[in-house]
């Protein structure tokens, strides 16, 4: 009898220890998934980043993330207008301000900046509109917007000459985002390259 009491305690005593070991590598394996959970995570998330690096870079070479470059907008006018061989072309050009109602998810360190352009042109017909966005789009860096256009027919049209044929006055919105202005001590944030 004494021996398979001693023999039911090793059973226990081995139960229990099995029971442990059991429970610490169930442990191991839930840290393990865990363990590979977040490197997935830390892996997609890096691709997204450097997804998001690169359109970065790719705003700021086009020009809407930065200061503003008033001489290559006024050279677009220029070479849409030449190319277009736009007769009594004007422009005016406001001065830029934030658009304080960028909306509630635009991150407040960055300023959403607005550059009004009045052009008025005399143009051959009416298609040219369309022809001096899409030259304006080419050249112009910065994303914008036809805000209004007025067209006025010439009272006669004259098909024997290269005259103003149609009168053209629209108001364009042209865009950019910078960093808001730093305070004293701070520094700018400069993403660069290592994204």
């Amino acid at each position: 009898m004494g021996s398979i009491t001693l023999a039911l305690i090793l059973v226990v005593i081995f139960w229990g220890d099995y029971q442990d070991v059991v429970t610490e590598e169930q442990a191991i394996n839930q840290q393990h998934e865990q363990l590979s959970h977040d490197l997935s995570d830390y892996i997609q998330g890096k691709e997204l980043l450097k997804e998001v690096g690169a359109s970065f870079k790719a705003l700021k070479a086009q020009g809407f993330y930065g200061d503003e470059d008033r001489l290559a907008l006024v050279e677009a006018l220029k070479r849409a207008a030449n190319k277009l061989k736009l007769t009594e072309f004007k422009y005016t050009i406001s001065p830029q301000h934030k658009i304080e109602s960028a909306g509630a998810y635009f991150p407040a360190e960055l300023n959403l900046l607005e550059t009004t352009v009045i052009i008025e042109a005399g143009l051959l017909h009416d298609a040219d509109l369309i022809s001096i966005t899409n030259e304006l789009s080419s050249y112009a860096k910065e994303a914008f917007i036809v805000k209004s256009c007025q067209l006025t027919r010439e009272p006669s049209v004259n098909v024997t000459e290269l005259t103003k044929n149609v009168g053209l006055v629209c108001k364009l919105g042209f865009y950019n985002v910078k960093n808001s202005e730093v305070e004293s001590g701070d520094e700018e944030i400069d993403l660069g390259d290592d994204i």
